[in-house]
């Protein structure tokens, strides 16, 4: 029981415990940290679907639809909000426009941009 009350004695007399301005940093120390790990995971996945796009716009530099990564298209048009201008099928959207992926890029460079200065 002593023990009980030397701990919370020793608990209550630390005014660290009571700074709202020590365990407000130390949750935005840690909120930044959970931001940063979610951009970074986040950006990676924008890198990987570009790299579908992007070589088989690549591949067919002459072409203005394509046909393909429907999975790619569904991740840049849910995370974009920006929706590709061909039709649709039964299955969704499965083509997209030269036009709809220069979009995505400028929509990219915009948002995750590294800002210098």
């Amino acid at each position: 029981m002593i023990s009980i009350f030397l701990a919370l004695t020793t608990f209550l007399n630390n005014p660290q415990f009571f700074e709202p301005n020590v365990v407000s940093a130390q949750v935005n120390c840690f909120d930044d940290n959970i931001i940063i790990q979610q951009t970074k995971k986040k950006k990676a996945l924008f890198e990987q679907h570009f790299k579908n796009l992007d070589s088989v716009v690549k591949a067919n530099p002459n072409d203005t639809t394509y046909r393909c990564c429907y999975q790619s298209i569904l991740f840049m048009v849910k995370n974009t909000k920006i929706e590709v201008s061909t039709d649709g099928t039964t299955l969704g959207r499965v083509s997209f426009n030269k036009s709809d992926w220069l979009q995505w890029h400028a929509w990219y460079k915009k948002r995750y941009a590294i800002k210098k200065g």
